[in-house]
């Protein structure tokens, strides 16, 4: 490899680089959710996507239709049978539309909508989806842009006028060999998990583009819809690619579920402030061990200390009141002993039949926790 030509791949490494996660931005999935799954699903894009959408089925149809049970005496082979041929069956309608990119896992068929992508540009961007301000640099070094119509950057030299005879055509050739302009694609993908029971179990069915101009609300409303339709064939066993395929090419279907103006997965994810310390501890103070060392040490925060001697003050008012109430209780009760009336009382008690039984009784609530007496009023 020639010097030039390890220079040219350390920039297009540079610029794949750069490049925005957009891969299931095109699923309608926000950008910042996807990253946060990815991160946490390991890289694995695939596993992530599913994860993904299975949380969209789950929140709309309920978690038992996303994974019903009941299905474990399915036979696993004529699932796979029934599966292979309904994509020879899909390979015979559609030809080279269809395609399997994973043997019994994904299917992938690119759908043929005209209503959508013959439509109009719109919010002053052009036919190659990209803001005039900005020029491809590729395009401009002569190397051509391998990125087509992806390629966030017009494919426009500097100085030319946008239109007259000497305009440079959007969607004409970069450099012989490289084309700068690809129509949108619109695709509908299937995917059956590791498990899955397919026909008798709803597959994970997505709708993609890579056309800017489709919200991507609207994509998730489309892939909703056709999940809504995939659990609905399952009930009764009976293969449903065919029907998604043909859903996705009604454009009265389509333009109602592209006009979905919001989705929770398609904006980013809430952001959770983090909670304060309750302690309000504060290292401001060191100590020096024996060692020399310098150690920080933790110290209560002011309102705390303050809050703390609040209470311990609140606690010995508490202890001073119930000390006073005994002090009283006992003066009131020493008071009334030495009263007439009470004494006349007490000899009166003595000569009840239970008085003779104070001690027997006394003894056995010493050495039991509990203690039932029984006898005639008196």
């Amino acid at each position: 490899m020639t010097n030039e030509n390890q220079e040219q791949l350390k920039e297009l490494l540079r610029e794949l680089q750069t490049q925005d996660f957009d891969e299931p931005y095109e699923y309608g999935l926000d950008r910042e959710r996807s990253k946060q799954a990815l991160e946490s699903g390991g890289g694995e894009f695939g596993s992530t996507l599913e994860h993904l959408l299975l949380q969209v089925f789950s929140e709309r149809y309920g978690q038992k239709a996303v994974s019903p049970d009941g299905l474990q005496g399915v036979p696993m082979d004529e699932c796979l049978s029934q599966r292979q041929e309904e994509a020879l069956a899909l390979a015979a309608i559609f030809g080279d539309r269809f395609y399997e990119r994973i043997a019994n896992a994904v299917w992938t068929v690119s759908l043929d909508v005209p209503f959508l992508s013959d439509k109009p540009a719109r919010n002053g961007v052009d036919a190659a989806g990209k803001n005039s301000r900005n020029v491809c640099k590729f395009y401009l070094k002569d190397r051509g842009c391998r990125f087509g119509d992806k390629c966030r950057f017009r494919h426009e030299l500097p100085g030319r006028e946008k239109s007259g005879a000497g305009s440079l055509d959007p969607k004409g050739p970069s450099q012989p060999g490289f084309t700068s302009y690809s129509p949108p694609e619109y695709e509908l993908e299937v995917r059956f998990p590791k498990g899955n029971r397919y026909p008798h179990q709803a597959p994970i069915v997505a709708f993609s583009t890579n056309d800017e101009s489709v919200a991507a609300a609207g994509r998730l409303g489309v892939t909703e819809k056709l999940f809504g339709e995939a659990l609905a064939a399952a009930k009764s066993g009976e293969p449903v690619v065919y029907t998604l395929i043909t859903l996705c090419e009604d454009e009265l279907s389509m333009k109602e579920l592209l006009a979905i103006g919001h989705h929770k997965y398609s904006t980013p994810p809430p952001v959770v402030a983090p909670q304060p310390n309750p302690l309000g501890i504060a290292k401001s103070r060191t100590s020096i061990k024996a060692t020399g060392k310098v150690e920080a040490v933790p110290v209560e925060a002011e309102s705390y200390v303050n809050l703390r001697k609040k209470m311990e003050s609140k606690h010995s008012q508490k202890t001073e009141n119930l000390l006073q109430e005994n002090g009283k209780l006992c003066r009131d009760f020493q008071r009334k002993r030495s009263s007439r009336r009470f004494k006349s009382m007490l000899e009166q008690r003595r000569n009840l039949p239970a008085w003779q039984e104070k001690e027997n009784i006394l003894d056995e609530l010493d050495s039991c926790q509990v203690l039932v007496i029984s006898g005639m009023t008196g």
